[in-house]
């Protein structure tokens, strides 16, 4: 450690959490951020929705701009 100090010690004199500075005794150069699985995409979520969602854009070609459906109320009808 740093001159005989804690890693507490270190921490608190360089105000980062003393996690931090395990993780810089550990590596010589920073690891950064590791995701822990691959993220999902939007169409994956969405994709059994999409013959919903398209309904009511089409409806919505055929109605006063006002009345048309928002992305909060497309959420609603699909959330139940």
């Amino acid at each position: 450690m740093m001159e005989g100090k804690s890693e507490c010690e270190v921490a608190r004199y360089y105000g980062v959490h003393r996690k931090t500075v395990k993780k810089m005794c550990q590596y010589a150069l920073s690891p950064g951020y590791r995701r822990k699985s691959e993220p999902v995409s939007a169409s994956q979520k969405l994709a059994p929705f999409i013959g919903i969602i398209d309904v009511s854009l089409k409806a919505d070609k055929q109605v006063h701009s006002k009345q048309r459906h928002t992305a909060i109320r497309i959420l609603e009808t699909i959330t139940g």
